[in-house]
Formats: C-alpha cells, sequence, structure tokens
C-alpha cells in the first residue's frame, strides 16, 4: 500500500476557527472605537504646532471624547485650540483693555436691570453696545482702507488689520456666546476657545461677515 504523502500542513479543525471568528468579531468593535478616539485626540491636526498648543489642543478633544467639554457655539473662533502667531503684544494688551471694559459694562447693566421685571432684559441693551462697537471698527479700519491703498503690502498694515480683525471677532464671538447664556463667554475662556485668551480667528467665516 502506498504511503500517504503530506504537504506539511496542519488543517485548522472547525472549532478552532469558529473559536479564532468568535474572538476577532468580539474585538473589532472595541478596536474600532479605540483607533476612532486615538485620531481624535492625538491625530487632531496636521497643523505645525507648538507643545504648549498641542497639549491643550489635545486635551480639549479628549473632553469632547469623554463628554465632559461644555458645548456652546462660537463660530468666529478657531476649534484647534492654537493660539494666533500673529497676534502682537499690543493687540492682546488693547483685547484685555476691551475685555475689562466690557466686564465692567455687563455688572453696571445687569445691577441696573435686577429688580426690574425682567432681570435679563440688560442682555439686549448689551447686545446693542456690542453691535456699536463692531460697527465703529468696521468704519475705522474701512477708512484706513481708503486712506492707505499703497501701503498694503508693509508689516505696519498688516498688523494693523489684523488687530482691528481680532477686536471685532472679540465683539463677534462675546455677542454670539451671550446669547446662550451669561456664563458661556467665562467657559469659553476657560476652555481655551476664546478670541480673548488668544486663540485665532476663524478668517473665512470672519470674511464671510465682515468682507476682510
Amino acid at each position: 500500500m502506498p504511503a500517504l504523502k503530506s504537504n506539511g500542513k496542519c488543517k485548522r479543525s472547525s472549532r478552532s476557527e469558529n473559536n479564532e471568528d468568535t474572538y476577532y468579531a468580539r474585538n473589532v468593535v472595541a478596536r474600532r472605537e479605540y483607533q476612532l478616539q486615538y485620531n481624535r485626540v492625538r491625530r487632531a491636526t496636521r497643523r505645525k504646532l507648538s507643545k504648549a498648543d498641542l497639549a491643550a489642543l489635545r486635551e480639549n478633544k479628549l473632553q469632547e471624547v469623554e463628554g465632559t467639554r461644555p458645548i456652546f457655539d462660537n463660530t468666529i473662533c478657531c476649534r484647534d485650540g492654537a493660539i494666533d502667531p500673529h497676534r502682537s503684544t499690543g493687540m492682546k494688551s488693547r483685547e484685555d483693555k476691551e475685555l475689562q471694559y466690557l466686564q465692567r459694562c455687563k455688572v453696571a447693566l445687569s445691577d441696573e436691570y435686577a429688580y426690574r421685571s425682567d432681570p435679563n432684559a440688560w442682555v439686549s441693551k448689551y447686545m446693542k453696545e456690542l453691535s456699536g462697537r463692531i460697527d465703529s471698527e468696521l468704519r475705522d479700519i474701512r477708512l484706513y482702507f481708503k486712506e492707505a491703498p499703497d501701503a498694503r503690502d508693509s508689516a505696519y498694515w498688516m498688523e494693523a488689520v489684523h488687530g482691528s480683525r481680532r477686536m471685532i471677532a472679540l465683539h463677534h464671538q462675546e455677542r454670539e456666546l451671550i446669547e446662550q447664556g451669561s456664563d458661556i463667554p467665562l467657559l469659553a475662556f476657560q476652555s481655551r476657545m476664546s478670541i480673548p485668551y488668544g486663540n485665532r480667528v476663524n478668517r473665512r467665516e470672519f470674511r464671510r461677515l465682515y468682507g476682510f
């Protein structure tokens, strides 16, 4: 009787294959969810960021994944958590002073309306104040566009325009956030998703709204 030839391969039992299939079926969802969370947190952006900006961005993304981050709409501010590299010391100083003024304005208005029939009526007056300051800044920068058309390539011109852009965005953000609740501007600042904190302006949204 001729000997049976072996090809050197062992055939798996059907029970072993079924166990292996079951193992992978049980874990594929968990592994996929882990990869999605990893991508959300660790691969949050393709931009080159500083270590501090990258750490802040990953913290924000982790809070989003865990569901512990406050939810609010802030369309004028970039969501990547990065600090604006073009924000000069002068811009920061001006924004800090403006933020202090707005805080005093809110306190004064809320005290004024505290004992009226609608204690939240101060918000409408505050919104008008914000709109007025946006209009004033727009008038100034548009006048600057007309008076200095030949200086558009200079560093001074670009800094002046960006400073106005940030100031308008600051007021726009305050107006958008205050509509969602009087405590939302502070939450945005604490979440490092705020123009006064130093975050970048959403240029596309800003250009759509204000034209430059």
